[in-house]
């Protein structure tokens, strides 16, 4: 025997989610719940192999998800814990080592399962050398948990469920969180031992700490440091205070690299968002994976930046920017929506109900009040008028515009694609540009104006007749 397996029971049925979805593959942080269980236990760098139990209603599911990352086993029927684990036995019996979590506990961190790894490490210096060890944390509210009794020595003595606890028993606020540990050549003749329960039928795992125990074997435990590590989702609300510490959890870090959150409770990031020091983060602001922000920038209210890079020292508030790449200095917003493959270089300003796709935006340019640019490659310092569209759709297929370095493209001008605009060209107001407009030329297409003295008043005259008739 040799190396450390790792086992993550996910077998749950999850009917009190009332979801066609499985339990497990419901998201948290972005991520589903037995992804993250999975990462935690990946994280620890050091798993010789890894095995999800699985329902058979669920398990091709949650294979097609891991793709091959770790084995699935089936239990096949519904039989507790214990027998979950009974089913991986096979898979992880020539190993010496075994780290159990449960899929349905997204808030695990690896250096939730370490702190136990390091328990027993210092245990084996210290002592009889410990056959199991589990995770306790103090709960602010124990109910529902098996409550954890210590020996003189701080060893387990017993976990008491609630049912069976004493008035006393039920005062303990430490608890068992479901993480273990186990030395295998004791685990699996002990667990062949466990017997079902005379009500349900069903091998609960946590009698095995009992046999282990009534052995004389040495269980250690690990009390973690922080119970949102703990939490089990069995239903929606439990789900919804999972999503809500996760969030918490992420805010937290980033207030310590030096980001301010001006109200944690209205803004949702997402894990693996990066935002750089001195940046403020308004009310409203959805940051999503993949999305980087740079230091001193202003982001909300109401910004929502998706898989985004964004400079440092910009300002966006109430729009959103997709897949894209904003510069250092640039401003977006209010009301702006940078659609996918943008690129927007640095002191750009887009603002007041303006959309780009797919566009390139050169240096300074300005882009305001009501304008469409889509499949368009702008060059530096060039003015945007009020109501301008790039016409880049026949149909059938997409075509690019471009507008040359200094242009000045006045308010209500449609650019009917394919079209180069040159340098400093100027298109008056009201056109719609059919042809090119070379460098520092004039661009019109409009009817030219015709006013009927007095015609307004003969109008309204004769329709004041009309009425009388």
């Amino acid at each position: 025997m040799a190396g450390r397996g790792g086992v993550i029971l996910a077998a749950g049925l999850g009917t009190r989610m009332k979801s066609r979805l499985p339990k497990v593959l419901h998201p948290v942080g972005g991520r589903p719940m037995v992804v993250r269980a999975v990462q935690a236990l990946q994280g620890l760098g050091s798993l010789d192999q890894l095995v999800v139990v699985a329902s058979p209603e669920n398990a091709s599911a949650i294979e097609e998800l891991l793709n091959g990352q770790v084995e699935v086993v089936v239990q096949e029927k519904p039989l507790g814990t214990g027998h979950a684990l009974m089913v991986a036995e096979e898979a992880l019996r020539s190993l010496d080592e075994l780290i159990l979590i449960y899929g349905d506990m997204p808030l695990l961190r690896s250096e939730d399962i370490q702190f136990l790894l390091d328990a027993v490490r210092k245990a084996e210096e210290d002592g009889p050398r410990p056959q199991a060890a589990l995770l306790s944390f103090d709960a602010p509210s124990p109910r529902g948990y098996a409550r954890v009794l210590r020996d003189p020595q701080g060893n387990l003595l017993r976990l008491v469920e609630e049912v069976e606890a004493t008035p006393e028993e039920k005062a303990i606020t430490e608890v068992n969180a479901g993480v273990y540990w186990f030395r295998s050549v004791t685990l699996w003749p002990v667990l062949r031992r466990v017997k079902p329960s005379p009500r349900k039928g069903e091998y609960y795992l946590t009698d095995v700490f009992a046999d282990l125990v009534q052995g004389g074997h040495r269980v250690v435990v690990a009390q973690g440091s922080d119970h949102r590590s703990f939490i089990g989702v069995n239903d929606r609300l439990a789900l919804s205070q999972a999503e809500a510490w996760c969030r918490q959890r992420t805010l937290e870090a980033l207030m310590e690299k030096g980001v301010t959150v001006e109200d944690p409770i209205t803004t949702y990031v997402e894990e693996g968002v990066e935002v750089g020091p001195d940046t403020v983060l308004r009310p409203g602001t959805f940051l999503e994976k993949g999305t980087v922000i740079g230091s001193s920038c202003i982001i909300g209210p109401g910004a929502h930046i998706i898989a985004s890079r964004v400079g440092d020292g910009c300002r966006i508030w109430y729009s959103t920017v997709e897949e894209s790449q904003v510069g250092d200095g640039v401003t977006i917003g209010p009301y702006s929506h940078v659609r996918p493959g943008c690129h927007l270089e640095a002191g750009v300003e887009v603002g007041n109900f303006a959309e780009l796709k797919k566009a390139y935006v050169g240096s300074g340019t300005k882009i305001h009040h009501h304008s469409y640019l889509g499949d368009a490659r702008l060059g530096p310092r060039v003015n945007i008028g009020a109501g301008v569209i790039t016409v880049n759709y026949d149909g059938y297929r997409k075509y690019t515009t471009e507008i040359g370095e200094g242009a000045f493209i006045g308010c209500n001008v449609n650019l009917l694609a394919p079209r180069i605009i040159g340098k400093g060209a100027i298109i008056g107001a009201g056109s719609t540009i059919t042809e090119d407009v070379p460098d520092d030329s004039l661009g019109i297409a409009r009817e030219r104006q015709v006013t009927k003295p007095g015609w307004a008043a003969r109008w309204r005259k004769a329709q004041e007749e009309r009425q009388k008739r």
